[in-house]
């Protein structure tokens, strides 16, 4: 695969809100890959033209088989629950805001063997 001049190469992106990106793309810093993926904003309403925010994560391309296993991971959670929301009504898990695991406030106790929510 052959990486832009400046190191940075478009992958794939997404709308998160009206003036938000969501980007995925590969970066190379000090000869080594990664993936990163970060909102980016539009600086200049109308311009088109987006800039990156801290929101986000960088991670060695070595590691992007451990994320892809986490959005598995999470796509069967999501399934599990969308299937009890439709039977035990649309209320069902709506308890704790997304920013917000399990409503402890942030936090969220891992198991250190297998990386799974204690």
């Amino acid at each position: 695969m052959m990486m832009a001049a400046s190191g940075f190469e478009l992958v794939h992106s997404f709308p998160r809100r009206a003036r938000e990106l969501v980007v995925a793309a590969l970066t190379e810093y000090k000869g080594k890959q990664y993936v990163d993926i970060r909102i980016h904003y539009e600086f200049d309403q109308g311009s088109g033209g987006f800039s990156p925010t801290r929101k986000g994560i960088t991670i060695p391309v070595e590691r992007l088989g451990d994320l892809d296993a986490a959005i598995a991971e999470l796509t069967k959670a999501i399934r599990r629950n969308a299937s009890r929301a439709e039977t035990h009504g649309a209320d069902a898990g709506a308890e704790s805001p997304p920013h917000s695991p399990q409503g402890s406030g942030g936090t969220l106790a891992l198991d250190a063997r297998c990386g799974a929510a204690a």
